[in-house]
This record gives C-alpha cells, structure tokens and sequence, in this order.
C-alpha cells in the first residue's frame, strides 16, 4: 500500500488519519455523553476528554493539511447534485471537527478551568463567565450532536455505495 493517495484509492496515510479520527471521535463523544457521571473515576474524567478533545483537533489541522499535499481518488459519484452534496457534507465535517473541540476549549475556559493536554495546563482564551459558559455549553452539545448525525449519514452513504450501488467503496480507505 502506497504512502500517498492514488486516483483510485486513498493511500495508507489517510486511511490512518481517517479510522484514528473514527476511533478518536467515537470514544470522546461517548466519553463526553458519561464524563460527568463519573467525576471521581481516574480513568473516566474531564482531562481525558480534554486531552482527546485537544488530540482530534491537532489531528484535523494535519488531516487536513494532508489532504490539500496529496491527490484526491476519483469521485465514485458521477451524480452531480450528489457530488455537490457529498463536497458539502465534506466541508461540514471538517467545520464541525474543528468547532466541537475549539467549543470545548472555551467551554472550559468559561467554566473557570484550564484545558489539560496530557497533564499540561493550556493558556486560556476567556475568564470565567456564567453567560459564556451557558453558551459554549450548549453549543459543545449541540456540534457534537450534529457530528454524530453526519457520521450516521457517512456510514449510510458508504453501505449505499457498496450494497445498492454495488461499489466497493471500502477498498478506497481500507489498509490492502
């Protein structure tokens, strides 16, 4: 499998960047979902979600620098208004992987903490704020909520490829 993307195939780097961000995704949402059930457990906390949160942002920014290096495979949709909706949803993605943890971040700040990645305290972009807190509270949730429905429709449009349209799309981001 090649390092770069092929006009046929993403290549071994983007299919890493993209299951990591699955994995990452998946496991601080439902981290997230159950963090404050949890306050005095060490191994389920709010640095952990904090350190992920920090993680997948770092992780977009280089995702997305890759992306704009590399060449992208050949849309398998030849449709154009579901191109355009695919390009869209893409954009979407990308927004809302960098919104959530920047949310996060300020949600923090707002509630009068520091954001922790792996044990190191960040600079903080806000006081602490009740008004602000509210909002970036909400708006976290919200995003994230958000992000969950379109990967729900990302892993519909990927089993619609491969079993109604018969493509197999999961040779594209796979590791073969």
């Amino acid at each position: 499998m090649s390092l770069m993307d092929n006009e046929q195939k993403y290549g071994l780097v983007s299919s890493l960047f993209h299951w990591t961000m699955a994995i990452l995704l998946f496991a601080n949402y439902l981290l997230g979902s159950v963090v404050e059930d949890f306050e005095n457990n060490p191994f389920i906390n709010m640095n952990l979600h904090m350190t992920l949160g920090c993680l997948i942002f770092l992780i977009v920014t280089l995702r997305l620098a890759w992306r704009f290096l590399n060449l992208d495979p050949q849309p398998i949709q030849q449709n154009r208004m579901l191109k355009k909706i695919s390009n869209n949803i893409f954009i979407l993605f990308y927004s809302l992987m960098f919104l959530i943890p920047i949310s996060g971040y300020a949600l923090t700040n707002a509630d009068g903490y520091l954001v922790s990645f792996f044990g190191i305290d960040l600079y903080p972009i806000f006081n602490k704020s009740d008004l602000l807190e509210d909002f970036f509270e909400e708006s976290h949730e919200i995003l994230a909520n958000l992000l969950l429905l379109f990967v729900a429709l990302h892993v519909s449009a990927a089993l619609y490829h491969k079993y109604v349209e018969k493509i197999d799309i999961f040779k594209r981001m796979g590791f073969r």
